[in-house]
């Protein structure tokens, strides 16, 4: 004898239910969770006042497309929403709704508020990246383990340099003696190990002008 358990919707990412439109109720699938679990409402709640809980912004959205599919336009429809769970704030849900025999809706709701997240910091990370270039203060840089002679930089205006291009002639010719040794073994480590470097050092420019630079990779 086996019995499946529920799981928690606190902890479930996918809640599955179905709403019998004969009558506007919810019902579990396989034990688990249903909406009314997740946004805190009694198991008896009819499924039409499931919009007080959408995000204002999103209930036009989803009115829509729950009529479509009971007027018999459409069978299924999909979209993002906001839904104000039980005690917490709106968090941003994929829902899909699908009619089947007998005047029954099979329903899912999956979270993607940390997706969402994620890539919202990910966009305002590419945004900074791109102010960054545009604004002249980042650049591409690559290391070449040879000891070819470069043509020595003199001026260091990112605004008018797409790329910097450094080796062991760079180090002995740019960065002053008290850091060249420091960042030496710096780069040599990174080579052997594989691992990330983090440096910041000084570049001469001039007989007695430095710039300093903060380099990743």
């Amino acid at each position: 004898f086996s019995q499946e358990m529920p799981i928690s919707s606190s902890t479930s990412s996918v809640v599955l239910w179905i709403v019998n439109t004969n009558d506007d109720t919810v019902h579990s699938l396989f034990m688990q969770p249903t909406i009314w679990d997740l946004i805190g409402a009694p198991a008896d709640t009819h499924f039409s006042s499931f919009t007080d809980s959408i995000h204002p912004d999103d209930r036009e959205s989803f009115s829509d497309g729950y009529s479509s599919i009971l007027e018999g336009k459409d069978v299924q429809w999909s979209g993002e929403i906001r839904i104000a769970r039980a005690g917490s704030d709106f968090e941003w849900y994929k829902i899909a709704l699908v009619m089947s025999e007998n005047e029954i809706v099979h329903c899912l709701a999956m979270n993607t508020n940390k997706q969402r997240e994620i890539e919202c910091k990910n966009k305002e990370t590419r945004k900074l990246r791109d102010l960054l270039f545009s604004s002249g203060k980042l650049a591409i840089w690559k290391f070449f383990d040879n000891n070819q002679e470069m043509k020595p930089l003199h001026k260091f205006a990112l605004d008018v340099i797409t790329g910097l291009n450094v080796n062991w002639t760079f180090i002995k010719t740019q960065v002053p003696q008290a850091h060249r040794k420091r960042v030496t073994k710096a780069i040599k480590a990174s080579l052997e190990s594989g691992k990330n470097i983090e440096l910041d050092f000084p570049v001469a420019i001039d007989a007695n002008e430095f710039v300093w630079v903060s380099v990743r990779g």
